[in-house]
């Protein structure tokens, strides 16, 4: 992050011949498991990692805001306090959050803007979520509001959900703003206030494959899945599929029909999966990790329908590749990414061999990134030539994972002990 800031102020003087008065980031996040259980009350295991969205600021009261981002020469120029400002543009997930705190009874001063950012954007990595989340932290410090990282993020949530058209759950924020540096968050999205700290294992590296695969989450896709899995969880008499068992799916299958049966199960199955998941990094026990990741995959293939014929092919050369541990579809699907789980010193011929296979396979080209583990996103005062003190944002209440298993809430007393 830090090597972003510099290059990002002297953009924003480039562009508007006078130093930014903050600069804000915040990075992109990997699911490791818990793909699709946000919307539903479940579980997650996110990952805020080490690629970024950095934006330079300075207050414009009495103007028009401009904001410029690295990948357009043009500036999208607006009225803060118009509800429809850059609603056709990227801008509108940062008017979506403004608006947030404008709802909240905050002032809100137009801005002028640069934002840089080294995350793929539609790789599933979160880019949008991290795009509002410094725009939230901004405001925050700005407005002097004090929010804590809970009520951020689900003013980014909101942010995204009203102004971009995006159905999306409050994980990705929750992440991007309370990310721990060597640490995934367990979270439990039906009390998200905190979340259980589960060190990563040493001598393993998270990695990102795109399959370069783009899909905008806008489109429709992603809330047409999100509209059935609450139509499965009604017809199941609850309110949240986070309330259902795997024996209560298996027994309604003739009645729910194939789709709605089949997205629940997913629902179901990758809840406890998450929950396994934590459990099998804090004992390092590789088999499970490995077993999980590919059941999880499959799931979303199958069940969920939301990966792609590139994305499997990838998974498949993953798992067959030199020092993997495990690989999955991560994000919103339908293309993006897949996270893998590696030995440390087999990057550099899992990142050969799983480029060169994806090659030969499909006839695209792969970004492999090995990630790390980062804090969440954070602000500081532009100070000049002087370095930039990072002032570390507001963080959840954390928990440690007990290191024993973790004991599941009533709903999970009927589970089976199969998964698919």
């Amino acid at each position: 992050m830090l090597q972003l800031l510099g290059p990002t102020r002297i953009r924003f003087m480039d562009h508007f011949e006078e130093p930014p008065h903050a600069i804000v980031y915040a990075p992109g996040r990997v699911n490791l498991m818990g793909e699709h259980t946000d919307y539903q009350e479940g579980f997650v295991l996110p990952v805020a990692i080490n690629r970024y969205v950095v934006i330079a600021l300075h207050q414009a009261p009495g103007a028009q805001s401009r904001w410029f981002t690295s990948s357009s020469l043009r500036p999208v120029t607006f009225d803060i306090s118009n509800p429809d400002a850059g609603k056709d543009t990227w801008a509108r997930y940062g008017v979506g959050v403004a608006h947030q705190f404008i709802k909240a009874g905050h002032a809100i001063d137009d801005t002028r803007a640069f934002v840089e950012s080294n995350i793929p954007v539609g790789a599933g990595l979160s880019s949008s979520a991290a795009l509002t989340c410094a725009f939230a932290v901004y405001y925050n410090e700005i407005t002097q509001a004090k929010y804590d990282a809970l009520t951020l993020a689900k003013m980014a949530q909101a942010g995204e959900n009203e102004f971009a058209g995006v159905p999306c759950g409050l994980m990705d924020p929750l992440a991007v703003l309370g990310g721990e540096a060597g640490c995934a968050m367990f979270i439990d999205l039906r009390d998200p206030g905190h979340y259980h700290s589960v060190k990563l294992p040493e001598g393993f590296s998270i990695v990102v494959c795109d399959t370069g695969i783009r899909h905008d989450l806008g489109s429709g896709d992603y809330a047409k899945r999100t509209a059935e899995s609450a139509a499965a969880a009604k017809a199941l008499g609850k309110p949240m599929l986070r309330d259902v068992t795997l024996g209560d799916v298996e027994a309604a299958k003739s009645q729910l029909g194939d789709v709605p049966y089949r997205r629940a199960r997913h629902v179901v199955s990758e809840n406890k999966r998450t929950a396994l998941m934590a459990n099998a990094l804090l004992k390092q026990d590789l088999a499970s990790i490995g077993g999980l990741m590919k059941e999880s995959h499959l799931s979303q293939s199958h069940d969920y329908e939301v990966s792609c014929q590139e994305a499997d092919t990838m998974a498949e050369i993953c798992w067959a590749a030199e020092g993997c541990i495990g690989a999955r579809l991560t994000g919103g699907g339908f293309g993006g990414s897949l996270v893998a789980i590696i030995r440390s010193e087999a990057f550099p011929q899992f990142s050969a061999e799983v480029s060169e296979r994806y090659l030969g396979q499909t006839g695209k080209q792969a970004k492999v990134l090995q990630c790390a583990a980062v804090n969440g996103a954070g602000f500081t005062r532009d100070l000049g030539t002087e370095p930039p003190h990072i002032e570390p944002h507001v963080r959840f209440r954390k928990t440690l994972f007990p290191l024993a298993e973790y004991t599941y809430p009533t709903a999970w007393s009927g589970l089976s002990d199969g998964l698919l």
